[in-house]
């Protein structure tokens, strides 16, 4: 038996507020992408991942305890998908370059509050809501491209519903060196967003 989540929670869309760290990254690795998007702040609570959808579909965070739970529902009715250790696992997760925990520990941390997510968690959410995710991991952090710059869908056919979802960092960012990828937030089309003022010495977004 099939399970979704509703394709609209009844709520006023809230303002939204860029997120500088994610548009300095962007600067840094690929500003053609701001021409068109803009990464929004969400929350760093370990939930972001979740808030990120949750804002890219509903317009709003609070969903995310509901997409969490979603998530972990669907890794548990479909472990074969998830379970690296299936001949049937999801092809992104045989990527040599894509490390991800062992299925029980996957399903604690998806079970968890709070709890720092992985791509599991894209392709579960993806399976679950019935929405494909552009997952864009910032180009040039390292010499070879991330396979994490892809569109991420599990079981189901998502049709045209497709949202967008940045790697990112609650870091300082630097002009060169390493970055820590430790956040996601969402990215909006620039037409859809409902964007306040930056406060001053915030990055600004032309």
């Amino acid at each position: 038996m099939g399970f979704r989540l509703p394709t609209m929670f009844v709520r006023q869309p809230i303002n939204d507020t860029v997120c500088p760290q994610s548009v300095k990254l962007l600067l840094r690795c690929q500003s053609s992408v701001l021409s068109t998007a803009v990464p929004v702040r969400t929350v760093a609570d370990g939930n972001c991942l979740f808030r990120a959808v949750s804002r890219a579909i509903y317009e709003y965070e609070e969903a995310h305890l509901a997409l969490r739970l979603t998530a972990a529902i669907e890794v548990g009715m479909h472990s074969w998908l998830y379970d690296i250790s299936s001949s049937a696992h999801h092809e992104l997760l045989s990527h040599q370059l894509v490390v991800c925990p062992e299925y029980f520990e996957v399903f604690h941390e998806l079970t968890t509050n709070g709890t720092d997510s992985c791509v599991v968690a894209m392709i579960a959410v993806s399976s679950a809501l019935g929405y494909a995710i552009h997952s864009y991991y910032p180009c040039g952090l390292s010499e070879i491209p991330s396979p994490l710059s892809t569109t991420i869908t599990g079981r189901n056919d998502c049709g045209d519903r497709v949202i967008s979802v940045m790697w990112s960092t609650t870091d300082i960012v630097r002009a060169r060196g390493p970055v820590n990828i430790n956040h996601f937030v969402p990215l909006l089309d620039r037409r859809r967003c409902h964007l306040i003022p930056l406060q001053a010495g915030a990055v600004k977004v032309s």
